[in-house]
């Protein structure tokens, strides 16, 4: 992955080869972590802080990149703004000084908000978490409608239904099941009900 065009990098996240993606993450690291680094432990943080931004802001580039993100800049630099970004409002939240002192000037105004995307894997965390109490098929029905994003005749052959349209009922009492336990019994917290209402 060494030395490959950032549109190609761009390509490999979009595909479906994980192997291939997992070089190109780490290619990504390569290119712009010390960077980063720099900049939040030039700014009131750790290495540690700096360690945190930059998992945050790879992964909100990563499911960014898998949404069809097209850049009309180097990757270094979207990434450095997605970590800017986070570490300003980390500091904000936190009562300390909001203005940076960075020596890098290539930042991109952002279109999505990067925490956006992490509040979806977050909330993709949870549900699979209490999936785990939901059991037999209403579990894979729902992991392979919302994780899995397989249509109605893809569930159909998998969980051997004469028809996509019994897969669809199927879904549909499943999901409600579910809604009723997590949220009917008082097993969801705030941030997991926050997420059935948005996420399912």
């Amino acid at each position: 992955m060494v030395n490959k065009p950032d549109g190609e990098l761009l390509e490999i996240l979009r595909g479906p080869d994980q192997i291939s993606r997992d070089k190109a993450l780490s290619e990504v690291y390569r290119r712009t972590y010390s960077t980063i680094e720099r900049m939040i432990t030039s700014n009131s943080g750790s290495v540690a802080d700096a360690e945190d931004i930059f998992h945050d802001g790879l992964i909100s580039f990563y499911k960014q990149a898998q949404n069809g993100l097209t850049l009309t800049c180097a990757i270094k630099t979207y990434l450095f703004s997605i970590c800017r970004n986070l570490w300003l409002k980390r500091l904000r939240k936190s009562g300390r000084s909001d203005r940076l002192e960075d020596q890098h000037n290539e930042i991109v105004e952002l279109d999505n908000d990067p925490e956006e995307f992490l509040i979806i894997d977050e909330c993709a965390g949870l549900v699979a978490e209490n999936l785990k109490n939901l059991g037999g098929d209403c579990q894979k029905i729902i992991v392979y409608s919302y994780f899995d994003q397989f249509k109605a005749d893809e569930i159909a052959k998998l969980m051997d239904y004469a028809t996509p349209q019994v897969a669809r009922n199927k879904k549909s009492s499943c999901l409600k099941r579910f809604r009723e336990q997590v949220l009917e019994k008082g097993k969801a917290g705030g941030s997991l009900r926050q997420c059935l209402e948005s996420y399912l």
